[in-house]
């Protein structure tokens, strides 16, 4: 029992001197500094040095909303984008088999001089439908230009296979109803992919129905023809495109996002175009205090 005692005594006698001299160690070591630094188990290192702040912490990201996810600009308004994809993928098969083959054998058959009057001459045939938009939008100057532009070419230019208005100064104003009901403030709808056809808006597919009752060929030539005609057409359009859709499609991971951005914005900067020119034909006759403050766009060159 003594010895149970004594050894006690000595045990405490121990652990309080190693209180006292961790009590001494502590008053005497120096204060941590505030920018000390935490080693990995959590514990207070106080000869790490001071980390300076990161002047790029404090600046918000603007692709991060409040909560700091990733926030991505919008998307083009698309509700009918299930259907769309849809009829864009048949257009692409199609453009495969039958358009693509179609544009190299034409490519092959005709020399880029004969192409080039080709376009220019599909061109000319709707001058009718530039005239008519031109007068629909109060484009009075553009609508003259127009009309003589297309009574020169179709003459003199072989029915517009050649452009002797350039000579003249004159050019045909392209103009279509889709504009006109823009400039009447009817918004442009969902965006919709139309088979055969390609992309286009509500206004502008309902704008490009009424533009060919302007056409006057509509009136002149049977529905073989105007089918054929219009097959022409595309695939004029097709064949000067066809490099450039070719390199686009293999650059694009989605082909479908990046073929609507490219219509839309196109789209955008005609209308932009169109609402230009109005303002610059009425300027010619009317007051500066009737008119409007011009378009913010940047002129297009004549």
């Amino acid at each position: 029992m003594p010895r149970m005692v004594g050894s006690r005594g000595i045990s405490l006698a121990i652990a309080m001197a190693c209180v006292a001299v961790t009590a001494c160690a502590t008053d005497r070591a120096p204060a941590r500094p505030s920018g000390a630094g935490v080693n990995p188990e959590g514990i207070a290192t106080p000869d790490s040095p001071a980390e300076a702040p990161d002047p790029r912490a404090e600046e918000p990201d603007p692709l991060l909303d409040e909560a700091g996810s990733y926030e991505p600009p919008p998307a083009p308004g698309d509700p009918l984008e299930p259907a769309n994809r849809v009829f864009f993928a048949f257009n692409q098969r199609l453009d495969r088999w039958f358009w693509s083959p179609l544009t190299d054998a034409y490519r092959f058959v005709t020399p880029e001089p004969a192409r080039r009057g080709v376009r220019r001459a599909l061109h000319n045939l709707n001058s009718p439908v530039f005239f008519v938009n031109d007068l629909l939008q109060l484009r009075f100057r553009d609508a003259g230009e127009t009309l003589g532009s297309f009574a020169l070419n179709s003459t003199l230019g072989v029915l517009g296979f050649f452009e002797p208005s350039k000579e003249a100064g004159w050019k045909a104003r392209e103009a279509d109803f889709g504009q006109t009901l823009e400039l009447t403030g009817i918004g442009s709808g969902p965006y919709v992919v139309v088979p055969i056809l390609g992309p286009t808006t509500v206004r502008d597919g309902l704008g490009a129905a009424v533009d060919r009752f302007f056409q006057p060929l509509t009136y002149l030539l049977g529905l073989g023809t105007q089918l054929l005609w219009g097959g022409g057409a595309g695939l004029s359009v097709r064949e000067e495109a066809s490099d450039q859709l070719e390199a686009l499609e293999k650059s694009s991971v989605d082909f479908y996002s990046v073929m609507r951005s490219a219509y839309l914005q196109n789209r955008d900067q005609e209308l932009a175009e169109a609402r230009r020119r109005r303002h610059a034909n009425l300027a010619l006759i009317l007051p500066d205090a009737w008119l409007s403050p011009p378009p913010e766009n940047p002129p297009a060159p004549d």
